[in-house]
């Protein structure tokens, strides 16, 4: 069985979907970006044990938080992120407290418990609890859409790890990166872009994270940035075509894939196109797809008709895209 990488909900219509994409036209993207994404309230990515009096406490056997819920209300107090919910917990000075909390879990509102023990010898107070309040990654942004000053990106949810559906973020933004290294993809083992950002600006500020990629709304468009005509899906087939992405610094890049096969689809889905890269400068430097990769765009007759969203982990040189558009019906309603 094949295994496949995602590289960095579904939607019932009442009338069939038109062939052709939202916008005729887009601005071609393809720039590395590195992306930070928040959660409404504190995230649960694990538990631990921890000794207190010779002792093992263990905070998933004493409480009832579970990894996956996002904390959103701790003894009556919204809480927003990590700071919210230390300033909460620091006033608690006995050994062992039991606090009331709302989490959110199945995205259902659900009463809880946390287990807070407070160490006095080293005053300080432990939890058992790793929490996070965002998530931040790398990947490619695809097209800035003029006619509603949205952007696309990724082509895929940004997750947390181990978790197949989109992390529930409630906002985010996103800098332009520029890549200072590849570490190549080999068969099992996915590579991946080494990035820095040093930007202060943001590209875009992201509103929505689905299955289909990461939106948001632009202040503005790149003046340098080219535009494209928008293929449909039905204008896809099996041919050269291009990818759009960087491999070095900042500036993206053409460099040649083969579209094997094009799926038909009548309703939004993912893997909608699968293409061979034939390139042998790409192949050369990461061995085909790398993580970082998603979201680049994919040209075929002088059109934008797809993202990379997947690779297939034993063959590096292989990969899924999704149709451009349902990227565009994604951003369309941002």
């Amino acid at each position: 069985m094949k295994k496949f990488l995602c590289l960095s909900f579904l939607l019932w219509l009442i009338q069939p979907l038109p062939l052709h994409a939202v916008s005729e036209t887009v601005v071609l993207g393809g720039d590395t970006i590195a992306i930070t994404v928040n959660y409404d309230g504190v995230y649960v990515s694990g538990m631990y044990d921890f000794a207190m009096n010779g002792e093992i406490v263990s905070a998933a056997e004493e409480g009832t938080v579970q990894v996956g819920d996002r904390i959103v209300e701790s003894n009556g107090r919204t809480i927003r992120n990590v700071e919210d919910l230390f300033s909460n917990l620091k006033p608690l000075q006995k050994s062992r407290n039991q606090i009331p909390v709302m989490v959110i879990r199945d995205g259902e509102k659900v009463a809880a418990t946390l287990l807070v023990c407070y160490l006095e010898e080293e005053k300080v107070f432990k939890t058992g609890l790793y929490v996070k309040d965002k998530i931040k990654g790398i990947g490619t942004l695809t097209y800035y859409d003029p006619s509603s000053m949205t952007f696309g990106a990724l082509g895929h949810e940004i997750a947390e790890e181990g978790q197949s559906t989109p992390a529930d973020v409630s906002m985010g933004e996103v800098f332009k990166a520029t890549v200072v290294s590849l570490r190549k993809s080999s068969a099992g083992n996915p590579g991946e872009k080494i990035c820095r950002s040093e930007s202060l600006i943001p590209v875009g500020m992201v509103s929505k994270n689905t299955i289909y990629g990461l939106y948001g709304q632009v202040s503005s468009i790149p003046k340098e940035a080219k535009v494209v005509p928008v293929g449909g899906r039905d204008e896809v087939h099996v041919g050269t075509a291009e990818i759009y992405t960087v491999l070095e610094g900042s500036t993206p890049q053409r460099y040649s894939i083969r579209i094997t096969e094009v799926k038909s689809q009548s309703e939004q889905a993912v893997k909608g196109i699968r293409f061979e890269v034939t390139d042998p400068q790409l192949i050369s430097k990461t061995g085909g797809i790398v993580q970082g990769m998603s979201g680049s765009p994919i040209l075929q007759d002088g059109k934008l008709v797809g993202a990379v969203t997947h690779m297939v982990t034993n063959q590096p040189a292989s990969g899924y895209g999704i149709y451009i558009d349902w990227m565009l019906e994604e951003s369309d309603s941002v």
